[in-house]
């Protein structure tokens, strides 16, 4: 049987490059002793993707296709995502996968610079493993490998020991990704409680996410699939009218890359809305409860845009609005109390009792070309993952 044990420092003259670097691990066996177990870390290759999923399921209790992991990991409208494996060295020599560290990239433009930047995965360990190896170091070099990729790197989310081990690696804080939560008459609370319950029922093969709202039409607005060539059509006009101002990185949320991540995203939950001055991308996340993904104003008022959605959400019947985003909600504030809404309650992503902020890094091209990690707009765009919301 083995027990719990620790890694040696570093080796002398170790190569500072990521591929197929090896740190001994030392465990107990009680019948023979202490051993050293060898750890290697490298690039991800093709052909390893049964063993990511595998791991992901003994470290999340979900099952994920190859389909799933390869709209997230490999379809992105930016490039493949930046994927580094930890592997054990079996007695028969054989490798076994025991850690992924990821980072996705997103296309983001700066005054008129195109750039990407990054949102780091939180580094996956396999439980048998989380005690035995210092995965830090391995984040270390893997950081040095595809650091020069990016402008900035970010992180949205995830275990407080997780986001502060980001400070040690040279990211500086900004404000949390907030959740708002805008209700309308009575029994916001109640179904909120309901919605909460439901989550914890539905814990299956692709976590909670929520259901497609119904397509049709409904007072002056259409309800659509993403890919509709119309609602598609209209985007790329409301962006336009909805410009960044000058000196903020803003991400790329063109056509492509709103059908990539709603449309064809595995759980098909989301929908796209043609209103009256706004378009939406929407999806319900319990029965009373409307989770508003992105939205773009169609004559440059957003506060409008959001009176719109606001006023839909009613007739529809929802009592709460969810909104996930980085900024301050002046827009959706005001124009969501012209139709009756208030704000019961904000929360930062992730743990709301140990927050302690965004994690972003400029790096030296971030740097070059002027990026203040403070005028970043980081929306919900980022949340990508099946089984989140």
């Amino acid at each position: 049987m083995l027990r719990e044990g620790r890694l040696r420092g570093p080796r002398r003259g170790h190569r500072s490059s990521c591929d197929d670097q090896g740190d001994r691990g030392l465990l107990q066996r009680e019948d023979r002793g202490v051993v050293a177990i060898a750890f290697q870390s490298r690039e991800y290759r093709p052909g390893d993707e049964t063993a990511i999923n595998d791991l992901y399921h003994a470290v999340t209790g979900r099952s994920r296709s190859v389909e799933d992991w390869k709209w997230q990991w490999v379809d992105n409208p930016a490039g493949r995502s930046e994927m580094w494996l930890i592997e054990e060295t079996l007695d028969d020599g054989s490798a076994r996968l025991i850690g992924h560290h990821g980072v996705m990239p997103f296309r983001a433009t700066i005054d008129g610079n195109d750039c990407l930047v990054g949102k780091t995965e939180n580094t996956m360990v396999h439980p048998d493993h989380r005690s035995r190896i210092l995965y830090p170091r391995f984040e270390r070099r893997f950081l040095a490998a595809y650091e020069p990729r990016f402008a900035m790197l970010f992180s949205t989310t995830g275990p407080a020991a997780a986001i502060r081990l980001r400070k040690a690696m040279g990211y500086e804080y900004r404000d949390p990704m907030w959740i708002d939560l805008m209700r309308r008459g009575f029994g916001s609370v109640i179904d909120l409680l309901r919605a909460r319950r439901a989550r914890e029922r539905s814990r299956g093969s692709k976590g909670h996410v929520g259901t497609p709202l119904e397509t049709g039409r409904f007072r002056n607005a259409s309800v659509v699939p993403v890919d509709d060539q119309g609602f598609l059509s209209k985007w790329s006009v409301g962006l336009s009218a909805s410009d960044a101002s000058a000196g903020d990185l803003r991400l790329d949320r063109s056509p492509e890359v709103l059908v990539w991540r709603y449309g064809n995203h595995p759980s098909g939950v989301y929908r796209a809305i043609c209103g009256a001055g706004f378009l939406a991308v929407v999806h319900v996340r319990h029965e009373r409860i409307l989770c508003v993904n992105e939205i773009a104003s169609t004559d440059g008022d957003p506060t409008r845009a959001w009176e719109g959605i606001g006023r839909l959400a009613s007739v529809l019947g929802f009592r709460v609005l969810q909104i996930v985003g980085s900024g301050h909600g002046v827009d959706h504030i005001g124009g969501l109390g012209r139709g009756g809404w208030s704000r019961l309650r904000r929360t930062p992503c992730g743990d709301p009792h140990d927050s302690i902020g965004m994690p972003c890094l400029v790096t030296a091209h971030g740097a070059g070309l002027g990026i203040d990690f403070g005028r970043s707009d980081l929306g919900p765009l980022v949340f990508e993952g099946p089984g989140r919301n």
